[in-house]
């Protein structure tokens, strides 16, 4: 009876230790501390839920029409449809459709936070230099991004070539730092999508001469943009070597 009693408090304290380390797994942004999970399919597509939405979602199987399972969330004015792929190549997203409209939006990544408000939030380095933290919103049935002055990146960061900060965007204004090659600095905002300037800078793989802005500080402390070229996979961005496309 001894023995059997010290195999079962064994296996109590295993089952508490696989549990803890499962809530760990979870670390979750302060924002959505209490959101609760949803896994949509068998490729581990997170959706985080507002307690207030739980009452009001329920799972659907796959059907002939549609090979994956989706979520719906039906609330006082809106019914989502949520549903997840992994893509080809790590290619993650989730496919939203509001009110059975025809058309869908697609949002890059595989976890998705949703708050009360039915506002989606996202965070991904898929297909991109590097994490982007994303919110959106629904208008007119579609889920639209809604922008920001500059993204989060708060990266540590080492020079594959000499870099020079300015005081303002595209290498214009005066020159606040100059650094060698190898040096430690810190990635703090990327300019909003789309915006590149055009560099004095030998042209790129593509032949272009584009390059991203970023504002980046010195272990001192010193803060100034930064013109960059973006890598690939293994190859370094110039002169930010930590700027990398990360996808196909």
């Amino acid at each position: 009876m001894k023995t059997i009693n010290k195999l079962s408090m064994a296996l109590c304290v295993l089952i508490v230790i696989a549990s803890n380390q499962l809530v760990a797994a979870d670390k979750l942004p302060a924002s959505f501390k209490h959101y609760k999970p949803y896994v949509i399919g068998e490729t581990q597509g997170k959706v985080y839920l507002a307690p207030e939405l739980l009452k009001n979602t329920v799972k659907i199987k796959p059907t002939k029409e549609a090979s994956s399972s989706k979520i719906r969330i039906t609330t006082d004015a809106d019914v989502l449809d949520i549903s997840f792929n992994p893509g080809p190549s790590d290619d993650p997203s989730f496919t939203i459709q509001v009110n059975k409209a025809q058309k869908t939006s697609s949002l890059v990544g595989e976890t998705l936070y949703i708050s009360a408000g039915k506002t989606f939030y996202t965070a991904s380095d898929s297909n991109r230099y590097y994490m982007k933290r994303k919110k959106f919103h629904i208008v007119d049935n579609k889920v639209i991004e809604i922008k920001q002055p500059f993204y989060f990146v708060n990266k540590d960061c080492t020079t594959s070539t000499a870099l020079v900060m300015y005081a303002k965007k595209c290498e214009k204004a005066e020159k606040v730092a100059v650094l060698p090659a190898n040096s430690r600095v810190k990635i703090l905002l990327a300019e909003y999508e789309g915006n590149t300037c055009k560099t004095s800078a030998p042209l790129d793989n593509e032949g272009k001469n584009t390059a991203m802005n970023f504002l980046v500080s010195t272990p001192f402390g010193l803060v100034g943009w930064v013109s960059t070229r973006g890598g690939y996979l293994q190859a370094p961005g110039k002169p930010l070597s930590c700027i990398r496309y990360i996808g196909d």
